[in-house]
């Protein structure tokens, strides 16, 4: 489809071509040095054939360059997005390794799918990647169907608080649902608490616990001592 800048030098051609035939059909054809055929008007002047030829070379030109123009962009933005996808390859291809090392019954279809669906919800609530792939480790080394105690999937998601996290129990096994949830109550904690410490240990103890001091960081040293592994291991 034509953008603005065509239907600019289209619209010029056409009334560049037009323009004899308005002047003509009022003024006497016998000056102008043409011939009368009942309506139809037939010119002989090489002016305005000239005219009409710089007119369809100019929109020709401005085509060819509207073309060139747009085909730069798309190579820019191809380019842009082949680097992109460089970069994703080499180090969602580590982390993939690395989850598949941790648990020998995880495809790599399912393993690209976490990863897929972690980067896409960390950035959604503004949470480090690792932070989640580590917890994920520690809860559930990596297995979607995972359960324990009322805690269910690759995030260990309690059964108590999927209401306010969005999901449902018969969606808890569901990879990219689990996650997100997991995402939005970690994302929440670190909000809530400022720091990646307390964060933890209320997504481990509940923050119930949290605020009332009843609680130890054992299990945020070791999610933290992880994703220190796993930052190692894979950017």
């Amino acid at each position: 489809m034509f953008n603005i800048k065509k239907f600019l030098f289209l619209g010029a051609f056409i009334s560049i071509l037009c323009m004899p035939m308005s002047v003509f059909a009022e003024d006497d054809a016998q000056d102008l040095g043409g011939k009368s055929d009942g309506d139809f008007m037939i010119f002989e002047d090489s002016n305005e054939l000239e005219s009409i030829d710089l007119a369809i070379q100019i929109f020709k030109v401005g085509v060819i360059e509207e073309e060139k123009e747009e085909k730069v962009q798309k190579q820019e933005q191809n380019q842009k997005k082949s680097d992109n996808k460089q970069e994703f390859s080499k180090e969602g291809g580590k982390m993939v390794s690395y989850m598949m090392s941790k648990n020998s019954g995880l495809s790599k279809e399912n393993a690209q799918k976490i990863y897929n669906s972690v980067i896409k919800h960390s950035s959604t609530y503004g949470t480090d990647p690792y932070l989640v792939f580590a917890i994920m480790e520690q809860e559930s080394r990596f297995n979607p169907n995972t359960s324990y105690q009322g805690a269910y999937g690759l995030m260990q998601l309690y059964y108590t608080t999927l209401p306010y996290l969005g999901i449902k129990m018969d969606e808890v096994y569901d990879i990219d649902k689990n996650i997100k949830a997991g995402v939005k109550e970690i994302s929440g904690n670190i909000s809530m608490f400022g720091n990646y410490t307390t964060a933890l240990s209320a997504y481990n103890w509940g923050s119930g616990n949290v605020k009332r001091g009843t609680y130890n960081t054992k299990y945020a040293n070791s999610v933290l001592k992880r994703k220190a592994n796993i930052e190692s291991k894979v950017k």
